[in-house]
């Protein structure tokens, strides 16, 4: 045979090789291993994957979901952490976030994400977790500066909320619209609103108007002209709501 046909033979040769010689990447190492529910082997490839390439969403994703069957919920909240950060557009990230925090009483945690959610991200929190007493003293406690062994002590005996007249606290009790207005009314100065707007469900006599529209006007809600004051209150509104009571000093 020809040298010339010789060389071109090897080539050919090592051109239909190659696909098989080529070593798979850790990524896909992991993808494999995963297939194989190898989730402890897997998770150590999508680390590996993750450290040389650390904004691949897709890599973070199949970590956390290895890290949830494998019941290690400290590091599935690291990574559920690093989505966040990294502006993933996924409501499921921030709804798992909003469970790990508030079982891991990590309260400062847990506001700060309500109060800088994407509307996307609020919408779907506010769909399943609904604002009840306890979870809006554990708002309280998350704005505060110092740390909160107990919401519910620290809200009732610094009166950011009250307690029922028989002394008790009924902290799963759900808030409404107009109850939210009336707890965050009574811990701003009275002052009286410079403009008025009328509203569907809230009449211009009602006892919820005027703190209404002191609320609007301070901006610590934001305008809604269909408010219904029977319906249970969204939790990102207390959270935002509490914000600006934190900038205005009220809170500390």
């Amino acid at each position: 045979m020809p040298r010339r046909y010789y060389y071109w033979t090897i080539i050919i040769i090592l051109t239909s090789c190659a696909p098989f010689l080529r070593r798979p990447s850790a990524f896909e190492k992991g993808v494999e291993l995963y297939q194989q529910s190898s989730y402890q082997e897997a998770a150590g490839y999508f680390t590996d994957h993750y450290n040389t390439h650390p904004s691949d969403t897709t890599t973070l994703f199949y970590l956390q979901h290895c890290y949830r069957i494998l019941g290690q919920h400290e590091q599935e909240l690291a990574v559920l952490e690093r989505l966040a950060h990294l502006g993933i557009d996924n409501a499921n990230v921030y709804l798992n976030l909003f469970h790990y925090y508030g079982k891991a009483s990590r309260y400062h945690d847990l506001y700060t994400m309500l109060v800088t959610l994407a509307p996307s991200a609020a919408r779907a929190i506010d769909h399943h977790y609904v604002l009840t007493r306890r979870l809006y003293a554990q708002l309280i406690a998350g704005a505060a500066q110092k740390r909160v062994s107990d919401p519910i002590v620290y809200a009732a005996s610094e009166g950011y909320i009250p307690i029922f007249p028989d002394g008790t606290f009924r902290d799963h009790d759900t808030i409404t619209n107009g109850q939210l207005i009336v707890l965050l009314d009574r811990l701003i100065e009275p002052v009286y609103p410079k403009k008025f707007f009328s509203t569907k469900h809230i009449s211009n006599h009602s006892f919820l108007y005027l703190p209404y529209m002191r609320l609007v006007n301070l901006g610590i809600l934001s305008f809604d002209a269909d408010i219904e004051p029977h319906a249970t209150a969204a939790t990102t509104v207390a959270a935002r709501a509490i914000e600006r009571l934190k900038q205005r000093g009220v809170i500390d």
